[in-house]
């Protein structure tokens, strides 16, 4: 149950961070280039470190699952 609960906690970090990243640096209509494999890494990078903060909670018994 555990592993569900953490893969639940880093997809729904994930998206959330994504859907935050893809906005940034959309200058307008002209010519403004996307680097949307960037911003999976950033997402990706986010969702870990949160992941990290909620597991570190959980083993602190801060959390109960």
């Amino acid at each position: 149950m555990r592993g569900v609960v953490l893969s639940g906690v880093f997809s729904i970090t994930w998206f959330l961070a994504l859907f935050v990243l893809l906005p940034v640096g959309m200058a307008g209509e002209g010519g403004a280039t996307v680097r949307i494999g960037w911003k999976f890494v950033v997402a990706t990078a986010a969702a870990v470190v949160a992941l990290g903060v909620f597991y570190g909670l959980i083993q602190l018994g801060l959390l109960d699952i």
